[in-house]
């Protein structure tokens, strides 16, 4: 009976001692639990949403998926549209006689979402000059546009230079949001618009707005904030210069989050899928900018083809290399194309053809891409 008991009182204190610590560690735990709020989500998890998930208004009821890199509380949509509207007397408006040939004698340049309007079959490989990844910087310094009868590619400033376009429509900046500020940009888009100025003089430059991303996308790293803040020095500079701003802006953006539409954009939230691809040429057709043609002649232009499938060994020793400049290189760049752009409106000196024929490093079966392919008439 005796031991029992004894049995007894060492079971119930170790029942004791056991309750005790398991309250001990569960208390410790909750101590340590990281909640987050409901309205946010940690910065390292990232999740692709496919537009189809969308709301009309770019922004679901619940605010369970704001962007890790960009919440909504810290984007104000209303600070862009005031600073853009101290630059009204550049944004081209819309046109109510419009020129039939307006897009035939129009060059586009600019990155994939430019590209994608030769390589869907929105318009003819003659008619653009696109490259994807590409940023304002490699205007000047990457060689990827190949000419029928050519061994080696050429910048688009040359490019420019061959074809002799009526104008041009440039578009260049959703690469450049990562790492570059708004200043160094500037800088940077000066430098390009330069260059052309110089080695074509007689095209209109036409400065078209930085595209917007939509509120869900693949790269959270590319802020709708940067793209406003690219786009105001976008109509600065056609301020300053004398060129137009065509604002995709108005057309693009959701009125109420600031984002592109869902419905314009692919699953990625970057580029543009085939609605967005009409909305663009319909919107660039209804904002058309006609001056009288200054080209002094129009023949003789190359023909534009792909890039041949031994790209690399067919450019040699061509080095393609995009140097980073410091902020005090940034800014003897920005002052002295400030200097230069100043005087472009005087500089429209003889300019040579250069673009003799040279078949020798070319493909004998390389097809002519497109080249006879219709102009997108965006009323069909």
């Amino acid at each position: 009976m005796q031991t029992t008991r004894k049995c007894f009182y060492i079971l119930s204190a170790v029942s004791i001692a056991f309750n005790f610590l398991f309250l001990t560690i569960a208390v410790r735990n909750k101590s340590n639990l990281i909640v987050y709020p409901q309205n946010e989500i940690a910065d390292s998890t990232v999740v692709s949403f496919s537009s189809s998930l969308q709301t009309s208004s770019d922004i679901q009821s619940s605010s369970d998926n704001v962007p890790p890199s960009e919440n909504i509380k810290g984007y104000d949509k209303n600070i862009f549209m005031k600073d853009l509207a101290m630059y009204s007397d550049v944004i081209l408006p819309y046109t109510a006689d419009k020129q039939n040939n307006y897009l035939s004698e129009t060059l586009f340049i600019g990155d994939s979402n430019t590209a994608g309007l030769a390589s869907f079959g929105y318009l003819p490989l003659q008619n653009v000059l696109g490259k994807k990844s590409m940023g304002i910087q490699g205007v000047t310094g990457k060689s990827f546009v190949w000419f029928k009868g050519y061994s080696q590619p050429v910048t688009i400033v040359q490019a420019v230079k061959m074809l002799k376009p009526r104008r041009i429509i440039i578009n260049f900046g959703t690469n450049n949001t990562t790492g570059t500020t708004a200043k160094e940009f500037k800088s940077m888009y000066l430098k390009a618009l330069n260059s052309i100025e110089r080695a074509y003089p007689y095209c209109d430059i036409i400065v078209a707005a930085v595209l917007p991303v939509g509120y869900y996308r693949e790269n959270y790293s590319i802020k709708q904030q940067t793209i406003d803040d690219f786009n105001i020095v976008l109509a600065e500079i056609c301020s300053e210069q004398g060129y137009r701003f065509l604002d995709y802006t108005e057309a693009f953006k959701n009125k109420e989050s600031g984002y592109m539409l869902s419905d314009c954009v692919a699953a990625d939230g970057i580029h543009l899928n085939n609605k967005g691809y009409h909305l663009l040429l319909e919107y660039i057709n209804d904002h058309q900018y006609v001056t009288k043609d200054r080209r002094p002649d129009t023949g003789n232009t190359p023909i534009q083809i792909k890039a041949p499938a031994n790209e690399a060994a067919a450019a040699g020793a061509e080095a393609e290399v995009i140097h980073e400049k410091s902020a005090a290189e940034t800014q003897d760049d920005y002052n002295s194309s400030q200097t230069d752009l100043s005087e472009h409106s005087s500089s429209e000196t003889e300019q040579s053809d250069t673009t003799s024929d040279n078949s020798s490093g070319l493909s004998p079966d390389l097809d002519i891409i497109n080249s006879e392919k219709k102009i997108y008439d965006p009323f069909l």
